[in-house]
C-alpha cells in the first residue's frame, strides 16, 4: 500500500466508526433524549470506558502495523487481531457508542426508562 492508500484507508476507517458509534447511541436513544429532557450528570465509568473504546477503534493503520504480526497466543498478536478484525472492530465501535450514551445520565441499573 501507498502512502496515499493508507491515508484513504483511514479515512474510510474512521468514518465507518463514526457511524457505528452513532448507530450504538441510537441503540440507546431513550436514555439520551431523557438526558436531554432532564439534566445531563456524566457518568465517568461509562465515559471514560468509551472515550477509550473510541481511541482504541480509531488508531490509524501505520500504528497498528507497528504491532507486526505475532504469535496469536501473544499479547501482542491477539491486540493486532483485534485492531484488524472488521468484526471485532465493528463491535467494538458500537459498544463505544453504548458506552457514551448511558454515561450521559447516571441512573440506577435497575430503573427503567420509559
Amino acid at each position: 500500500m501507498t502512502a496515499t492508500d493508507t491515508e484513504k484507508y483511514n479515512i474510510y476507517r474512521i468514518l465507518e466508526v463514526l457511524v457505528l458509534i452513532f448507530l450504538g447511541v441510537l441503540i440507546e436513544y431513550k436514555r439520551v433524549i431523557f438526558a436531554f429532557k432532564n439534566k445531563i450528570s456524566i457518568n465517568k465509568y461509562y465515559f471514560i470506558t468509551g472515550v477509550a473504546l473510541v481511541i482504541f477503534v480509531v488508531l490509524p493503520y501505520g500504528f497498528m502495523a507497528q504491532f507486526g504480526v505475532a504469535h496469536l497466543g501473544s499479547i501482542k498478536g491477539t491486540i493486532f487481531l483485534v485492531l484488524i478484525n472488521l468484526k471485532t472492530r465493528s463491535i467494538l465501535s458500537i459498544l463505544a457508542g453504548i458506552f457514551l450514551a448511558r454515561s450521559l445520565s447516571a441512573f440506577e441499573s435497575n430503573k427503567q426508562i420509559s
